[in-house]
Formats: C-alpha cells, sequence, structure tokens
C-alpha cells in the first residue's frame, strides 16, 4: 500500500536577510491535495491525472491504492469520533479497498473505448497517490491550520513531518543574488544559471528527474519542457527557483526572495494591468 512521503529537498537561507525557502516533494493521497493548495504563501505543482497514462493510473490504483490512516466513527461535524477496533476497523478498510474494484474496471472500459485520460482517469482518483511539490517562506500559517487536531488526519501527518525537517535541517547558505533551484544535480552545478533555471523548472512541472514515460530526463527534454510552458503561459512551475534579496520585500508568496516567473512580463497573463 501507498503511504505518505515527505522530503526535504531543497532548503536555503540567505545571508543577509536569515530568511529561509524550503521546497518539499511530498506523497499524499490525491483527495487532499486541496487542503495544501489552499494555502496561497505556498507555491506547489502536482503530477497531473491528465498526463500520465491511463494503464499506469489504473495499475497504481489496483496494486498499491492508498488507505486513509484513520477510521473514526461517525458523528455531526467535519471531524470523526473515536477510532473504529476490531472487526468495525478491518470491515471499513475492506470496504475502502473494495470500492475501488468497480471504478477500475470501468476505467479500464473507458480506455479500451478511447476516452482520453483527462476524463477517466478521474473516476479513480480517491484511491490515488499523488506528488506534488511545494516551496514556501511562510509557514506558520499551515503548521497552526494543519497541524491541530481537528485537521485531516493525512494531514496532520503532512504538516508534522514537515515541521520536524525544517527544525533539524540545517539550511544551505546563499548570497544575495544566487538562486534556490530545487532538483539541480550536483554534476549540473556549473552549467549556467540560466540553464540551471530553465532545467528546475521543468523538473517542478514533473515534480521529478524523470520524463512521463519513466525515461531518464536530459537536459535537452527539459528545456524543450520549459520553452513550452513558458510559451503557453503556464508560470507556476517557475515559483519553485527564487534569487536571494537583500531587503525582505514580497515576491509573488514569497518574502525575502525573488521568484523566477516574476522576470517575465507576461507572467500574469494580462492580469491586473495598471
Amino acid at each position: 500500500m501507498n503511504k505518505i512521503e515527505v522530503h526535504l529537498i531543497a532548503y536555503s537561507e540567505c545571508k543577509i536577510t536569515k530568511k529561509r525557502l524550503a521546497t518539499f516533494t511530498i506523497k499524499i493521497p490525491k483527495f487532499i491535495w486541496g487542503h495544501i493548495k489552499s494555502h496561497r504563501a505556498l507555491s506547489s505543482n502536482s503530477a497531473s491525472s491528465r498526463a500520465i497514462p491511463a494503464r499506469k493510473i489504473r495499475q497504481k490504483v489496483l496494486y498499491s491504492p492508498f488507505i486513509p490512516v484513520y477510521f473514526g466513527f461517525d458523528k455531526p461535524g467535519m471531524q470523526s469520533g473515536d477510532a473504529l477496533k476490531g472487526w468495525r476497523l478491518f470491515l471499513a478498510k475492506k470496504i475502502w479497498l473494495w470500492a475501488r474494484l468497480f471504478p477500475v474496471f470501468f476505467h479500464y472500459l473507458g480506455e479500451k473505448l478511447g476516452v482520453h485520460k483527462e476524463v477517466i482517469n478521474r473516476i479513480i482518483e480517491p484511491w490515488l497517490v499523488v506528488d506534488i511539490i511545494v516551496s514556501g517562506t511562510e509557514w506558520k500559517n499551515f503548521m497552526t491550520l494543519r497541524e491541530h487536531e481537528a485537521a485531516q488526519p493525512e494531514m496532520q501527518i503532512v504538516a508534522a513531518e514537515i515541521k520536524s525537517l525544517l527544525q533539524s535541517t540545517k539550511p544551505s547558505l546563499i548570497s544575495e543574488g544566487e538562486w534556490h533551484l530545487p532538483f539541480i544535480l550536483d554534476k549540473e552545478k556549473k552549467l549556467g544559471v540560466e540553464t540551471k533555471k530553465k532545467i528546475s523548472a521543468a523538473r517542478c512541472a514533473r515534480i521529478s528527474y524523470a520524463l512521463f514515460n519513466g525515461e531518464t530526463s536530459s537536459v535537452d527534454n527539459d528545456i524543450k519542457l520549459y520553452e513550452k510552458l513558458t510559451s503557453s503561459g503556464h508560470w507556476s512551475p517557475l515559483e519553485h527557483q527564487a534569487q536571494a534579496m537583500s531587503e525582505l520585500k514580497s515576491s509573488g508568496n514569497f518574502i525575502g526572495w525573488k521568484q523566477f516567473r516574476k522576470e517575465f512580463e507576461k507572467e500574469n497573463n494580462g492580469d491586473y494591468k495598471n
């Protein structure tokens, strides 16, 4: 079965302002993805159900489905009661797993009919685990709400792990003008900074060094994807790369770090004109 995973992949601190910027990759059930997106201080992207082949998605749901971490008794309100135990818990888990079989079957039929994955992949998402990337300079509100006992149990796990990693990990010290660049390998650090920014943006869009078909990515593949993103106005993957500033000014939803997307005049796609 799939489990929640949280990894701190890039953690930077500006030498001048002492402001920190952290980037995490997180494996979570698709049904709590919206809980993270609601925190607008954080920049995030997920592996899209529209991009991953239907057969691959179906295999994940069939052979490694996500099971909720907590099954509580029903009661009024958003939060469940005491945990089910014994035969009730056993059957609750079985019901959750059995319930996916009919959607998986109809998902298979839809694929055979030629229905595009952007439609049929949606019907099996409750059991799907998704990989996401999250970056931010401001984490207090997220911790306050998502580590609270009233939060969704899966979100409590994510928040607790993020908090632990932020407290136990020493960030890399970054000088003013230098860049926070997730997914850049040691062997790629000698590349020009403009190339590294493009590579990082492409990999943040995929949440991976690899292509969606499982093949290893290359610099050329990454730059092609970057050009596709920017030419079509998909700017959010360019929020995770950021340049250390000498002042605690806002840039998008970051403070003290200038986001890569802010280098582009058309990054707001026509909104907020003066």
